[in-house]
């Protein structure tokens, strides 16, 4: 899952979707909340903690891959 903001100063929207279709990736797309950090004035995030879940739960479901197996982008 990529997280993105629409004006985060270190990473541009367009690079995030980028990125996020690279990797076969959900975007998360936050609108304009700046670079989303503690700094920023991010505090506890349930919506976080949210998506950590579904992570967790998507990767429980997920079939393993043999540890000497590597998983290669074509």
């Amino acid at each position: 899952i990529v997280v993105a903001s629409r004006n985060d100063p270190w990473m541009r929207l367009d690079r995030s979707c980028h990125l996020a279709r690279a990797w076969n990736s959900d975007l998360i797309d936050l609108g304009h909340a700046g670079h989303i950090n503690v700094d920023s004035g991010f505090g506890p995030w349930s919506g976080g903690k949210e998506l950590r879940d579904s992570l967790l739960h998507r990767s429980m479901a997920a079939p393993s891959i043999p540890a000497h197996s590597q998983r290669v982008a074509i």
